[in-house]
């Protein structure tokens, strides 16, 4: 493991998907660690910016920009159930 590896904000530990805004050009990234998904900001020179809040989330099936800038994911949850968001 090196210094970008872990569980802390702005290390990632199994990175799985990732969009990138070109308005903001920020990068998201939906990293499988500290016990559950989470998602992640950064710079395109890859400097954190911040742990997008959300709720619990299992898995991130699909991750993207729209066209206006605005992040959409979808989550599945064990149960089965299918629940698309917007940040």
């Amino acid at each position: 493991m090196n210094e970008l590896t872990g569980c802390e904000d702005g290390k990632l530990w199994h990175p799985r998907k990732l969009a990138f805004s070109h308005l903001s050009l920020h990068y998201v990234v939906c990293d499988w660690g500290n016990e559950r998904s989470r998602l992640q900001l950064f710079t395109q020179h890859g400097q954190f910016v911040r742990k997008i809040s959300v709720r619990y989330i299992e898995i991130v099936a699909g991750l993207t920009i729209n066209a206006l800038g605005k992040l959409c994911y979808i989550i599945l949850y064990r149960a089965g159930d299918i629940q698309v968001m917007m940040s």
